[in-house]
């Protein structure tokens, strides 16, 4: 399949939810692009910081559910499972169902008899705290290492 250029520039532009395989003929040039797109906010998103599946599931929810700091912070006191939170917040299909926002508020109450956490972290700050608190570990352990070599 021969392609001009601007097509070519044309498709690589355009927004896809499926991947793409073209097959370009540039004269003596023949070319097999792949193209992995999801969307343009993919491409221009900024770059996930390495966060452990474990935390990053929570972020994901907070944003995906539109929910604040202190909602995960309870969600994650309670024990609940941000994979199922779809089936939590499904208040427009089934009304009978509370908002999820209000639902962790309302369970997280009846549980701790009170109405938000005392001290409010978000999952970033935890993850920083705690890669803190094991640098610090490590650093100890190995003072603590080099006086027993040093008394040997």
């Amino acid at each position: 399949m021969k392609l001009p250029f601007h097509l070519l520039d044309i498709l690589l532009n355009l927004s896809f939810y499926l991947y793409i395989v073209l097959k370009v003929d540039f004269g003596i040039y023949n070319r097999t692009i792949y193209v992995i797109q999801t969307n343009k906010k993919n491409i221009m998103a900024k770059k996930k910081k390495n966060l452990s599946p474990k935390y990053q599931v929570w972020i994901d929810a907070r944003k995906k559910f539109k929910l604040s700091h202190a909602h995960i912070q309870m969600a994650r006191e309670l024990g609940l499972n941000p994979k199922k939170f779809g089936s939590l917040a499904n208040s427009s299909q089934e009304p009978w169902k509370l908002p999820l926002p209000a639902f962790i508020e309302k369970i997280y109450f009846k549980r701790f008899k009170r109405e938000k956490p005392e001290i409010v972290r978000s999952i970033e700050q935890m993850v920083k705290d705690k890669k803190k608190k094991q640098s610090e570990r490590k650093e100890k352990k190995r003072l603590e290492n080099k006086s027993k070599s040093l008394e040997d």
